[in-house]
């Protein structure tokens, strides 16, 4: 039997830091269950978009995604 894995979710926006936009290159990280399951970088603008896969075989139903720019949460 052959089964596909189900395609990432993406999530997108513009990363702030103590209330202001971020500029270019800082880090956005996506954890679950305390491991980091995703990761890129923001663009000029702030803006970011991430795609969490989920691990084979392992489903992120009712998970939490926590989400931590440069670090922070």
């Amino acid at each position: 039997m052959l089964a596909q894995q189900p395609p990432p979710h993406r999530f997108g926006g513009t990363a702030t830091l103590d209330g202001k936009v971020v500029g270019a290159g800082v880090a956005v990280t996506a954890w679950i269950d305390g491991k980091e399951g995703a990761r890129t970088t923001t663009n000029a603008t702030g803006g970011y978009v991430v795609d969490v896969a989920q691990p084979e075989g392992a489903s992120y139903a009712g998970k939490t995604i926590n989400f931590l720019v440069a670090g922070a949460s």
